[in-house]
């Protein structure tokens, strides 16, 4: 897989977002070098990005929903 790198390039100046944006980075990127070790551990950094990003999601929507 290739690596998604955070850079300011993507940042949207909105501080929760952003702080968001990285962590998601952070855990793609860990799941990324999970793909060599056991199965077990890729699944299980695997769940945690996709709970991150439905819970990443979820606020966007309420955000979006409020303004």
């Amino acid at each position: 897989m290739s690596a998604l790198v955070w850079s300011e390039q993507h940042a949207l100046q909105h501080a929760q977002m952003d702080a968001t944006h990285v962590e998601f980075v952070e855990l793609l990127a860990q799941a990324d070098a999970a793909l060599e070790g056991e199965p077990a551990e890729l699944l299980r950094r695997f769940n945690v990005l996709v709970d991150h990003t439905v819970a990443h999601f979820a606020q966007e929507d309420r955000w979006m929903a409020a303004t």
